[in-house]
């Protein structure tokens, strides 16, 4: 059963990766892009599935010794899908947004959280970082009902962006007054958030950043 507070944590894991690891992912990322540049428009898709098996296999091995620490603060969380990459070079943020949750989707694992590493730190700037706020703004109004049995009775949902807004920051998240949290984490450390937490990346100023993003999901077939 999902418990809000799953939806809604933050947490890390130290040496996600270790040196070889994050060397590994590195060398086979610039061996790909070299083929396949990584153009500013893919950049700005945030969360682009990358496409090489032995970079999914080293981040699913990752991922695997590290969800037993992650389900210690949400127990309700069983594995991860394909991941994603972001690079970022100068200029290029991730504006804030929250995914949220699709409380009516039941044919396959629901997102309740998210994960991501660094591989490659900017020098300057590429800064993750979470909002948070009390603004009843974020909030659709619905809470769950005695049918839908994976979540807390009376769990609460926030909005989430329409077909085809992408990554964006919405109108009503605009006008939402809101406390900022930078993450500090080093290269190799992964950030846990919940699927209904505001967040973005900070403008990169020097460098590249290059990190993998993946959603941390229940198992499939609940509701």
């Amino acid at each position: 059963m999902i418990h809000v507070s799953e939806t809604l944590i933050t947490h890390s894991v130290e040496e996600f990766l270790t040196a070889e690891e994050i060397a590994r992912l590195n060398k086979l990322v610039d061996a790909h892009l070299d083929e396949v540049p990584w153009t500013v428009a893919r950049a700005a898709r945030y969360e682009e599935l990358f496409p090489v098996p032995e970079v999914q296999d080293v981040l699913a091995e990752a991922a695997r010794r590290a969800l037993p620490a992650v389900r210690r603060v949400a127990p309700s969380l069983a594995g991860c899908t394909p991941w994603g990459m972001y690079q970022g070079a100068v200029g290029d943020r991730v504006p804030p947004h929250l995914h949220g949750l699709d409380r009516h989707a039941f044919d396959g694992p629901r997102r309740v959280a998210r994960l991501a590493v660094v591989v490659r730190a900017a020098e300057r700037g590429g800064d993750f970082f979470i909002d948070t706020t009390s603004s009843g703004s974020v909030w659709c109004g619905g809470e769950a009902e005695p049918q839908e049995t994976d979540f807390a009775m009376g769990m609460h949902f926030t909005r989430r962006p329409g077909p085809g807004h992408g990554v964006q920051e919405a109108d009503w998240l605009a006008g939402t007054p809101r406390a900022r949290w930078t993450v500090d984490a080093p290269v190799g450390t992964a950030v846990v958030y919940g699927a209904q937490l505001v967040h973005g990346v900070t403008p990169v100023v020097r460098g590249t950043l290059r990190k993998f993003v993946t959603s941390l999901t229940e198992p499939a077939g609940h509701g």
